[in-house]
């Protein structure tokens, strides 16, 4: 089983697309501004196994706090492709392979578990905002190979940075 957890931006273009091109899901999703071809092929293999027999073999996860940062932030990662009405229909019955994670006292342990900075290529060191570690957090959750892989789409460099995500980043 393999899901794949998707950072606020990712959720955004996730959204984009599943109102749009890819119509709910009957259709694929595709590389874009927030989505990484890897990310859209893992998308589009879950989406596959669950219109092939009905099964969930994976899922789709963003956690409850990146669709907080989306209203916050709604004219920035939105761009006029959804409308607030969309939005709330999908968290009143997101579809079967899509999880909207919890941020609660489960996820506290891989939370802790993240550096508050990191090192970057550049030899320079940066901060990993709350609000990101939030959405790493929810990743590491979903991670416990051998029994599930979670992939995690993001673009931000301070994340792909992390050592524990190191392997899972798309």
């Amino acid at each position: 089983m393999a899901d794949i957890a998707l950072d606020t931006d990712g959720l955004a273009d996730f959204l984009a697309q599943y109102f749009g091109t890819a119509r709910h899901g009957s259709a694929n999703f595709a590389p874009s501004d927030w989505l990484s071809r890897r990310a859209a092929d893992l998308i589009n293999r879950i989406l596959m196994d669950y219109r092939t027999d009905g099964s969930v073999s994976g899922f789709v996860v963003a956690s409850t706090f990146a669709f907080l940062e989306i209203m916050r932030k709604w004219d920035a990662l939105t761009k006029g492709r959804i409308r607030p009405y969309q939005l709330r229909a999908f968290l009143d019955g997101p579809p079967e392979w899509f999880l909207v994670a919890a941020v609660d006292a489960d996820l506290v342990p891989f939370y802790c578990r993240l550096p508050a900075d990191v090192q970057m290529e550049n030899g320079g060191i940066r901060s990993i905002e709350w609000t990101d570690a939030v959405h790493a957090a929810t990743a590491l959750s979903r991670h416990d190979p051998p029994l599930s892989r979670c992939y995690f789409q993001t673009q931000d460099t301070r994340l792909v940075r992390i050592e524990q995500l190191a392997e899972q980043c798309v």
